[in-house]
């Protein structure tokens, strides 16, 4: 069921490219990106102790470390996934304080840089969104710490992807 789901978004994802931009897909390359998709979730969460069984795939507990947000406040989290055929994607959800997702969005790409690159792309996407729907008590979080770090320090314009941080 899980394979399924991903296969379906990705399928709605290529659907909008074909409808919106012209740009046609092939089903293999639908396919393996969402069995890759789906080892990469599993890695992810095994390699921070929760289950992950090979028969149902299903996690067994919900990650600890995501805390709501204060009261009356949004919360923005971006993610993004690079495989090793440089092809990447991201995501960015918007919760509320009793973690209900009210808006999410994912798109992938070929990627022509590198991974602190992705992750300062995924986090500008993400403010972005915020500033679009003209939030104003909203938080962003990721697990891009290096980049986070960048960003609240003023950057470093000379790295590869000092272009966006100067636009953050």
């Amino acid at each position: 069921m899980e394979l399924l789901s991903i296969i379906l978004l990705k399928v709605w994802c290529c659907r909008n490219d074909w409808m919106h931009k012209g740009i046609s897909f092939d089903v293999n390359e639908v396919v393996w990106w969402s069995k890759n998709y789906a080892e990469e979730i599993h890695r992810f969460w095994s390699s921070r102790g929760h289950g992950v069984t090979t028969e149902g795939r299903r996690r067994e507990e919900v990650d600890d470390r995501w805390r709501p947000p204060e009261h009356g406040i949004l919360k923005i989290n971006c993610d993004i996934w690079m495989d090793k055929r440089r092809k990447m994607g991201y995501g960015i959800a918007l919760r509320d304080g009793g973690g209900r997702v009210l808006w999410c969005s994912a798109q992938g790409c070929e990627a022509n840089f590198d991974l602190d690159c992705a992750k300062a792309m995924a986090i500008y996407k993400g403010l972005c969104v915020g500033r679009n729907m003209g939030l104003v008590n909203y938080v962003l979080k990721s697990d891009s710490e290096t980049v986070l770090k960048q960003i609240w320090t003023g950057g470093i314009s000379k790295a590869d992807h000092g272009g966006i941080l100067d636009a953050i």
